[in-house]
């Protein structure tokens, strides 16, 4: 903020000083022009104030922001749906090519925030799969120990959306469309639309339709970030998409129980647990749909989970029996 606060006073001095050659001799047309375009900037934000990363200025000469197209998009796509059916065993149940060309048309040759979850119904759709029963397992704020806790590699204990091929075909993947050709941006997606919202937001809702029995959601309950160090809290109603979007799916006709698990880190203070602000909020709108809750705290199978890249700390010398 301060940076640009002392890029407007120069701004602002260069002004001053042109205007005052232009009043106090004959203007000519160059010291006009050069007020103008002056001006003319002031209007027109630079595009990095749009995109986080370091990007294309202005015309200036640039890295490839961060927040770009991944390279090799269509073979990873492609690449990762074979791996998929192989996975699970299930040879030539998806043709992968086409999958690719519903990716590739919901979002190419638009602009990155032009793209709607309509787009995506097609592909998400083409993708449906049964979720077997209580099986089912939610997060938020937990992506790694939830991963832990479902290991879709080896056991298949539980399955998030992930773990499905709509969210294992493009997990930690970033795209984004461009008006011009080749239709993909790999130089730089706006910050804002990088997130993919409109695939991960129509992805949650169809992965929510299909629990049944039992389904479990895993909550941080010391959610900070990593960098800011801010503090969030674990369930966030209105924003990114287990309130918004997978919320509103849950049918209690289909759903037995949901049991919430508030996992905390090993070392931090806990900032939320079972019956209190925001775990408390979630266990209400889950009972006002006529499902019953369970809430625990820390249970075994996750503190073990926890421990496992921590063994010596306190919390985790378990006593034999």
């Amino acid at each position: 903020m301060l940076r640009w606060k002392c890029v407007g006073s120069l701004i602002f001095i260069l002004i001053v000083v042109l205007a005052q050659k232009v009043f106090t001799q004959e203007p000519n047309r160059k010291q006009i022009t050069n007020i103008q375009n002056i001006l003319t900037s002031l209007k027109q934000p630079s595009q990095s104030t749009f995109t986080k990363g370091t990007i294309k200025q202005n015309g200036g000469t640039v890295a490839k922001s961060k927040f770009a197209s991944t390279k090799n998009l269509k073979e990873i796509v492609i690449g990762r749906c074979y791996e998929y059916m192989f996975k699970r065993d299930i040879p030539e149940k998806w043709d992968c090519g086409q999958i690719w060309s519903k990716f590739f048309e919901a979002f190419a040759y638009k602009g990155p925030c032009y793209v709607t979850q309509k787009d995506y119904e097609g592909l998400i759709n083409y993708m449906a799969e049964e979720v077997p029963r209580d099986k089912g397992l939610l997060w938020s704020g937990s992506r790694e120990i939830s991963h832990k806790f479902s290991d879709f590699r080896y056991t298949n204990r539980f399955i998030t959306l992930e773990d499905t091929l709509a969210g294992f075909l493009v997990n930690k993947l970033s795209w984004c469309g461009t008006e011009k050709d080749p239709g993909i941006d790999f130089t730089q997606c706006t910050w804002e639309c990088s997130i993919q919202a409109p695939y991960w937001s129509t992805a949650n809702k169809k992965f929510a339709q299909k629990l049944r029995g039992t389904v479990h959601i895993i909550l941080n309950g010391t959610r900070q970030h990593l960098d800011d160090k801010n503090v969030y809290p674990s369930f966030m109603q209105n924003r990114y998409y287990l309130g918004p979007y997978v919320l509103p799916e849950l049918n209690s006709k289909n759903i037995d129980k949901i049991v919430i698990i508030v996992a905390h880190t090993l070392h931090l203070k806990p900032l939320e647990s079972c019956g209190e602000k925001t775990v408390l909020l979630l266990t209400d709108l889950i009972r006002n749909k006529g499902i019953p809750v369970d809430c625990h705290d820390d249970t075994d199978a996750v503190r073990h989970l926890l421990c496992v890249d921590d063994p010596s700390t306190d919390v985790c010398k378990f006593q034999a029996i």
